[in-house]
């Protein structure tokens, strides 16, 4: 008797049907919805992170520097930028196309006067960045030549546009110009 009740208990087990539990692609809702919101979750937060990197980590990005200085000052910068104009001074910048030793490239500065003599008594400085990679920035020691010009030395590591910052004094005078030029860099 106790075999037959169990067998029918048995029988009775086999033919129960459980109620399905419901399921999206064949995974228990349960887990995949809430799966889902952190997959999400995830995605955007590593989103916004390689995001944040690519922003801060690209080269050729750079802000102007102390530029909300430079704008609060911007009578005086139009002021001096008409002075130095009236000086009728003009610079030539020119970059060796063959590399030193060193691996450096030679920078020559020309100032002419109004009368296009050569100024040879000044104290002229350079910033240099290709528009590439503005962040990068030279800044070379220049030495007055016999010849009239003022070189220095400094290490471009792209051939390109550059832009050259030029900046003189002598005396009470002060000359800035901002040069736009190739520069072709021979590998040999």
């Amino acid at each position: 008797m106790k075999n037959q009740a169990k067998n029918q208990a048995t029988n009775q087990a086999e033919h129960l049907v459980l109620p399905d539990r419901p399921t999206t692609l064949g995974i228990p809702s349960s887990i995949f919805w809430p799966g889902l919101v952190v997959a999400l979750l995830t995605m955007s937060v590593s989103i916004g992170a390689v995001t944040i990197y690519l922003a801060t980590s690209d080269p050729s990005f750079a802000v102007e520097k102390d530029y909300y200085r430079k704008a609060l000052a911007w009578d005086e910068t139009a002021a001096a930028r008409r002075a130095s104009d009236a000086l009728g001074w003009t610079a030539v910048v020119e970059v060796a196309r063959d590399p030193l030793p060193s691996g450096e490239r030679t920078i020559r500065v020309l100032l002419f006067d109004d009368q296009r003599e050569p100024i040879t008594d000044a104290t002229v400085t350079v910033e240099a960045f290709a528009h590439a990679r503005s962040r990068d920035r030279a800044r070379p020691e220049l030495t007055a030549s016999p010849d009239g010009s003022y070189t220095g030395r400094f290490r471009p590591g792209l051939a390109g546009l550059w832009q050259f910052r030029v900046h003189a004094s002598r005396g009470e005078d002060s000359f800035d110009s901002d040069l736009d030029q190739f520069v072709i860099l021979d590998r040999s």
